[in-house]
């Protein structure tokens, strides 16, 4: 991309870069994000197949409910017919992190390196220098044994690796009788606990130790060179949170540790299911306060959630999970827990700058 094109387009409502025009929608509008919603889903069923798809209702949740916590906006890149053939989903957080844009690129996979990608982080950049934001933080995704061209393109346009991840995916039923003894094997460590299980709304009773592990999460998770802040956690985020994943048409499996004496909850785990995908189950947050850690309860969290996934969500086959490369602790109980690892992330960052424009202008 030549550097004067570029200039023009930051001056422009949308911005073409060549033969393409990137222009933000309303997600109100179910036309406009539909068009955005029918690139979404060819570029990751084409990529990843047996995952669970993002459906329009879950992107129209998304779109409007930021988790409580964070602002969205939504690009499409049409081609010269007007035809949609890039989109992307553009994070902005509210509360911490206020510097930074999370960025999802996806392009038809009709349409690909064609400069569609470039053309929408190219967006992406201009609306981080409209909202006052100096980092973009993005990522892309490949099987083990299938490089794909997401880490050139990425530094075509200046991005530095900043953490790798590992997803790994666990097949269920699993036997009871496994279960069984892993579970034994942790309750001598483990007294002094009790487990507790609930669906999608954390009860009230437990909302402050659920704070505390949020915010806990946040700080110990591996961030690698990411630039990051601690995340601010209060109930109206955990709520917002809660309608946001509620709307998407998804039903959340919780498990967690209590003090047997105060009750006080010291650890959880979450596992969420789409109704339209059951099948499917995506392993989200596990985390133990610190000062409990020792005992075991993080293998006991998940294994109290997999039995209650197994019982009330019977069709589903397949839970994936994403750790960092770093993160032996959780990666030795998902070993454990028979998890395979299937696919490898890495987390990308560009912190804006004289330098970070020049390697756009100048990316082919």
């Amino acid at each position: 991309m030549r550097a004067p094109a570029d200039a023009i387009c930051r001056h422009a409502p949308g911005c073409q870069t060549g033969g393409v025009q990137v222009r933000e929608i309303d997600p109100n509008d179910d036309e406009q994000l539909r068009s955005w919603w029918a690139v979404q889903h060819a570029s990751r069923t084409a990529d990843w197949p047996q995952d669970t798809p993002l459906t329009f209702t879950a992107a129209r949740a998304i779109a409007n409910g930021g988790f409580g916590a964070k602002r969205f906006v939504l690009a499409v890149a049409d081609d010269e017919d007007g035809r949609a053939v890039g989109c992307s989903m553009l994070g902005l957080p509210l509360r911490d992190n206020t510097g930074t844009i999370e960025a999802d690129l996806q392009v038809d996979p009709d349409r690909r390196r064609r400069g569609v990608g470039r053309a929408l982080a190219l967006h992406a950049e201009r609306l981080a220098r409209r909202e006052g934001r100096t980092t973009i933080a993005g990522g892309y995704e490949e099987p083990l044994d299938d490089p794909r061209a997401g880490g050139a393109f990425a530094a075509a346009l200046g991005y530095e690796p900043v953490l790798s991840e590992l997803r790994r995916e666990l097949h269920l039923p699993i036997g009871h009788t496994a279960l069984d003894e892993l579970e034994a094997s942790c309750a001598p460590y483990a007294e002094g606990y009790r487990l507790v299980r609930w669906q999608d709304r954390n009860p009230d009773e437990l909302v402050e130790g659920r704070l505390e592990l949020e915010r806990t999460m946040s700080r110990d998770a591996p961030h690698g060179d990411l630039e990051h802040e601690p995340q601010e956690w209060d109930e109206e985020r955990l709520r917002g949170g809660e309608a946001t994943v509620a709307a998407m048409g998804v039903t959340t499996f919780f498990a967690g540790a209590t003090r047997s004496v105060t009750g006080d909850l010291v650890a959880f785990t979450a596992i969420g299911v789409h109704h339209d995908s059951p099948e499917n189950g995506d392993q989200w947050a596990t985390i133990v306060l610190g000062q409990e850690r020792g005992h075991r309860l993080g293998m006991l969290v998940k294994i109290a959630n997999i039995r209650q996934v197994m019982e009330r969500s019977p069709l589903t086959r397949r839970i994936q999970t994403w750790n960092g490369e770093t993160n032996r602790h959780m990666t030795r109980v998902n070993d454990e827990l028979g998890f395979v690892v299937t696919a490898r992330a890495v987390l990308v960052q560009k912190r804006l700058g004289v330098a970070a424009e020049q390697a756009a202008a100048a990316a082919p």
